[in-house]
């Protein structure tokens, strides 16, 4: 778990996010509608994605990271994916899950992690010259990164 200072990263992928808003309301969860007759279909929809850039150590980033995606699930009733991209020089820090336990109650919430340390840059060059927007997004970043600027 992070340090309660924040000031040294820690190499634990949880975070108990206990002081997180608690949300009292039940809901389905089901990603499907109901028609008049009872039956349900499944709802054609694209995927809502969340993308997080952080370039430094912070403390509870797993618990903002829940927070975002359930702001966003309230809002949408869709499922989202979460990617989190770690532009910090930190091999050892790879946050990846939030996980909240209170009287036989459990949530774990997981997360996709970019970490910009593990990116083969040529390969990153290669595919952002065929036109592929997110490889050129991370080389962006990975550059910053190198320079020393803050992403």
């Amino acid at each position: 778990m992070p340090s309660s200072t924040g000031t040294e990263p820690q190499s634990s992928s949880t975070t108990n996010c206990a002081n997180s808003p608690p949300t009292a309301k039940q809901v389905n969860c089901s990603p499907t509608a109901s028609s008049k007759s009872g039956s349900t279909t499944a709802t054609p929809r694209g995927v809502p994605l969340h993308f997080e850039a952080q370039s430094q150590y912070q403390h509870a980033l797993e618990q903002r990271i829940f927070t975002y995606y359930a702001r966003l699930w309230l809002e949408l009733r869709m499922d989202i994916a979460s990617i989190v991209i770690l532009g910090d020089p930190n091999p050892r820090w790879r946050p990846r899950r939030c996980v909240r336990e209170l009287a036989g109650t459990r949530l774990d919430f997981r997360f996709r992690v970019i970490k910009l340390l593990d990116l083969d840059e040529a390969f990153l060059v290669r595919e952002a010259e065929r036109g592929n927007p997110a490889a050129l997004m991370l080389l962006a970043f990975r550059r910053a990164m190198g320079a020393g600027s803050d992403v």
